[in-house]
């Protein structure tokens, strides 16, 4: 190994091994739903234990000011004190406090990442108000994941995303068995490349490693930076009650 890796390198290339290794006992169960909610539960157990203390891991679905909606989403990370609507045992979450959504995937095949790509398209979608038209330095939008234990090729990545028109639906992919790709502009910018593509790092301890890197950098900006609900009850006679002349009293 060569005398100039990170610090960090061996704890994720480690972490990476025993997550793996979670992976390929699951694979003897016989249940596609057991399996998949095995391999979140991997996930979302290993990024509970190393994210800020202000941040936590939900699922449910997403709204925002102008009622885009995003359907129920299985890993979503919010600040504690995002709003949300309480519907019973799955919420609906504002999208002003969501730092992001990510979708787990065993195999992350062509056909996954186009199921990925549909899902997190209506998280891109979403709308963020902020104070005063002032847009704070956090992220346009939540952020759009992929983590996945196996997976195709950087190329066909590539050109699956390209074939099914999902340019700048993905900010980071991540397979465990291959390292990351990294929407350009997201940590570091190709001044001659486009904003839909890909900086891609081989490895395992990349595939963790900047995923981690990713959610906590984002996730203290957010953690930062205030939640502004004007948009959601605004025009203030909207909530008048209909044909009744609004009163002074």
């Amino acid at each position: 190994m060569s005398s100039d890796k990170r610090v960090l390198f061996d704890y994720f290339s480690d972490t990476a091994d025993l997550l793996f290794s979670h992976y390929k006992r699951s694979v003897t169960q016989r249940s596609p739903d057991i399996k998949g909610e095995n391999r979140e539960s991997f996930t979302s157990t290993f990024l509970s234990k190393v994210l800020p203390n202000r941040l936590s891991i939900e699922n449910g679905e997403i709204l925002d000011s102008k009622n885009n909606k995003t359907g129920q989403q299985e890993l979503i990370i919010i600040k504690n004190d995002c709003p949300s609507l309480e519907f019973g045992l799955v919420n609906t979450y504002l999208v002003e406090g969501v730092l992001g959504v990510i979708e787990v995937k065993s195999n992350l095949t062509r056909q996954k990442l186009v199921e990925s790509g549909n899902s997190l398209q209506q998280v891109r979608n979403l709308f963020i108000s902020t104070i005063g038209g002032f847009s704070p330095k956090v992220m346009r939008r939540p952020l759009r994941i992929v983590f996945a234990y196996k997976g195709a090729t950087w190329d066909t990545i590539c050109e699956t995303i390209e074939e099914n028109n999902l340019d700048e639906t993905f900010d980071l992919i991540c397979i465990l068995e291959r390292g990351a790709a990294i929407r350009n502009g997201l940590l570091f910018k190709n001044e001659n490349g486009k904003p839909s593509d890909f900086i891609t790092f081989d490895g395992k301890a990349a595939a963790l490693g900047f995923l981690y890197y990713i959610l906590v950098e984002y996730g203290l900006r957010l953690l930062t930076s205030i939640i502004n609900l004007q948009s959601y009850f605004m025009p203030f006679d909207g909530w008048s009650s209909a044909n009744k002349e609004k009163k002074i009293v």
